[in-house]
């Protein structure tokens, strides 16, 4: 089974490495353990430093838990090489290393700018969602303003028809009041002052044809004894 797959399916138990390393598939001896699980990287230059591949053919690694009980072991094997072909496989293994150690740098970046515009892209939803809020709130101010213009304005054109009213019930009442005080004594002189005091009276009589009329009439007629005089 290949190391990387093997590290991806550890169990959560698993806390600690251990390497070893034997001509013999049967008799290994153990060259190194970490106190942590080592990387794929960190187990490779282990087994190499300690002669994998050039002076033992065999490895094995064991994982274990915090008790120090193996929860999982991978064997590996190799063909041992001369050390012209030792060089040639640490070139190969640094070379592998490298690209390794590159796919995970590449994938490291892409997956913060993936983390980047996540956070944009929610950002950009929140501040969407503000916005809609503030339209709504705004509409809704602009609504009941208007509404409350609209009901000012009917106010203020009832109270100004009241007051009309008012007024004019004001002077009829007045009017009729003076009229009440001078029902017993309407003299002359009494409609004459009343005509003074109330002007508005004539404007109500003149609209009146019958009124005009009679008015007329009686002017003519006292004009008539004048002219027979200057005869």
């Amino acid at each position: 089974m290949d190391l990387a797959l093997r590290l991806e399916q550890l169990p959560e138990s698993a806390t600690r490495t251990a390497l070893k390393l034997g001509s013999n598939r049967t008799r290994l001896t153990q060259v190194q353990a970490f106190d942590h699980l080592a990387t794929e990287e960190e187990i490779m230059d282990a087994l190499v430093d300690h002669g994998y591949g050039a002076d033992y053919q065999y490895s094995k690694v064991t994982w274990l838990n915090a008790k120090g009980q193996t929860v999982k072991s991978l064997a590996m094997s190799t063909p041992l090489k001369n050390e012209e072909g030792s060089s040639d496989l640490s070139k190969t293994l640094d070379t592998m290393l490298l690209l390794v150690a590159e796919v995970r740098r590449f994938t490291a970046v892409q997956n913060e700018g993936n983390e980047r515009l996540m956070s944009a892209l929610l950002k950009s939803q929140d501040r969407n969602d503000e916005l809609r809020e503030q339209v709504i709130e705004e509409r809704s101010t602009t609504l009941a303003l208007d509404l409350a213009l609209q009901q000012t304005s009917k106010e203020d054109d009832f109270n100004y028809k009241e007051k009309a009213l008012e007024t004019l019930s004001n002077g009829i009442q007045h009017a009729a009041n003076a009229y009440m005080a001078t029902k017993n004594q309407l003299t002359p002189e009494a409609l004459k002052n009343l005509v003074k005091n109330h002007p508005e009276i004539i404007d109500e009589l003149v609209k009146d044809e019958e009124i005009v009329s009679i008015i007329g009439t009686r002017i003519m007629s006292s004009k008539l004894p004048e002219s027979e005089d200057a005869k």
